[in-house]
């Protein structure tokens, strides 16, 4: 599919690919959590490689965020759950960057 061109070429291009936070984006299943974001981050990373993967929560741009992810302050149960899906230091600090 054309997603995965446009995620590869980010390799390429030393482009970034921003995960949104936008709920209706990351699931079908509302409301959306931490853990379908973390879903998003593995697939950027998996298809396009760590270094071109960032987040872009849309604060201003949607009313659907995931549970506990409603401001900044929910960015420490990103990184937990990153954790927990074996991510490294150096790999987060890549997405937060």
């Amino acid at each position: 599919p054309r997603e995965y061109d446009v995620l590869a070429s980010l390799a390429v291009n030393g482009g970034v690919a921003m995960v949104t936070f936008v709920g209706s984006f990351l699931t079908n299943n509302l409301p959306a959590t931490v853990s379908d974001v973390a879903d998003h981050v593995d697939h950027i990373r998996d298809v396009a490689g760590i270094d071109h993967v960032g987040i872009g929560g849309d604060y201003d741009g949607t009313n659907s965020l995931p549970v506990d992810m409603e401001d900044v302050t929910g960015y420490p149960l990103l990184v937990a759950e990153l954790l927990d899906r074996e991510y490294s230091d150096g790999d987060i600090r890549k997405v937060l960057r």
